[in-house]
């Protein structure tokens, strides 16, 4: 909110918020300060995430599909992209990285709420530069798309937003709650 009275004060009307964390909860912050900027400055703030809802990356092989399974966090799409677009980090490649495969975004918090979770959902083993371009150049393509339909006035405004979506997912309920817990937690150790 800060930052868009201070764009808004320069002039600025039309702001994109380009951003590539998909959490519901961090969403919904970022649109609610879009409806601010909207509702008090009366231009047009938009959260990117909203525009990508229904990307599905490029798939890996069957096999590798099989083993990084459904992934949310740092599997080897992101670790892909991450290779592609920053090549130094490939010296970080580990072979050896345990899959910490889920088949559906209820096993998420099943996953990370067990000892020794890794911190990542997916195979990142599996990661690499090849892949991660072909996710990269089919992410921009996505979001580029909608945002020429913004400009171009033909984008669907009422469409709903990937927090509401994820708002209806009862798994996504369950780690939403969690989330939210935590964040009071830390919330209540910046105030004492």
């Amino acid at each position: 909110m800060d930052w868009s009275s201070e764009i808004c004060d320069k002039g600025f009307k039309k702001i994109f918020v380009i951003h590539m964390h998909g959490a519901p909860n961090h969403n919904r912050a970022i649109d609610e300060a879009c409806n601010y900027f909207n509702d008090t400055y009366k231009g047009k703030m938009i959260n990117m995430w909203n525009l990508a809802i229904h990307f599905r990356p490029p798939s890996l092989d069957s096999a590798g599909e099989k083993g990084d399974g459904f992934t949310v966090h740092a599997g080897a799409g992101e670790h892909s992209m991450l290779y592609y677009l920053q090549p130094r980090f490939q010296q970080l490649y580990n072979k050896n990285a345990p899959a910490a495969t889920a088949a559906n975004p209820g096993q998420l918090d099943v996953l990370a709420k067990k000892n020794g979770w890794p911190g990542y959902w997916g195979s990142p083993r599996l990661a690499s530069a090849a892949y991660g371009r072909i996710v990269w150049e089919a992410w921009t393509s996505a979001i580029t798309t909608q945002v020429q339909r913004i400009l171009d006035g033909t984008y669907d405004f009422t469409r709903p937003t990937y927090g509401e979506m994820q708002a209806k997912n009862p798994a996504q309920k369950l780690v939403d709650e969690d989330a939210l817990k935590h964040d009071r937690l830390i919330e209540a150790k910046h105030v004492a």
